[in-house]
């Protein structure tokens, strides 16, 4: 094996879960997390969407709370489409799904893409969100088959802003609600 040329940083852990709604709740009273914001990833907002080497139609709604600065702790509930992440659910059921790294810059992007390549290892799925060099923020996303290896899955993604402040993916609400 070929290690990378400086240890990677998480900076995201995430959960497949089956009912969103039930999970936030749970994490919000068993650990006190909240208020979590909410997002919808699908068209036109989520696009190039590939599993497998092979576009496909994928939808997904997600939840993100900052447990510690620098680190996020999401919830990712499939919808439409098949994925890794119903993959995970047939196979292992809810549970850990991935670790995430955030690459600094687009230019940078494809650094983990490249390493893990070396390494024998392949991209499961991938996608953008957001237009690149347009308004807002862009992020490009991959998940890297490392499960044989790490146990785990590890996605890379790259946030790039744009003309103004918006996310990629507004969120569509807060859980619990601000009040």
């Amino acid at each position: 094996m070929i290690p990378p040329r400086q240890p990677y940083r998480i900076a995201q852990i995430c959960v497949v879960v089956e009912d969103l709604e039930k999970a936030l709740k749970t994490y919000q009273e068993l650990m006190g997390w909240g208020p979590w914001q909410i997002y919808d990833y699908k068209p036109p907002v989520v696009h190039s969407r590939r599993l497998h080497g092979k576009e496909e139609d994928f939808t997904m709604i997600g939840a993100e709370f900052e447990v510690q600065p620098g680190l996020s702790f999401e919830l990712i509930q499939p919808l439409e489409g098949p994925s890794i992440y119903k993959e995970h659910l047939e196979k292992h059921g809810e549970g850990l799904h991935h670790l995430a790294v955030v690459m600094p810059t687009l230019a940078e992007a494809d650094v983990p893409r490249d390493h893990f390549a070396r390494n024998g290892i392949g991209v499961s799925m991938e996608g953008k969100l957001g237009e690149e060099g347009g308004p807002g923020e862009y992020c490009y996303f991959y998940y890297m088959e490392t499960e044989p290896q790490l146990k785990f899955v590890l996605e890379s993604f790259v946030l790039e802003s744009g003309s103004d402040a918006e996310q990629p993916a507004d969120a569509v609400r807060q859980a619990p609600p601000a009040t």
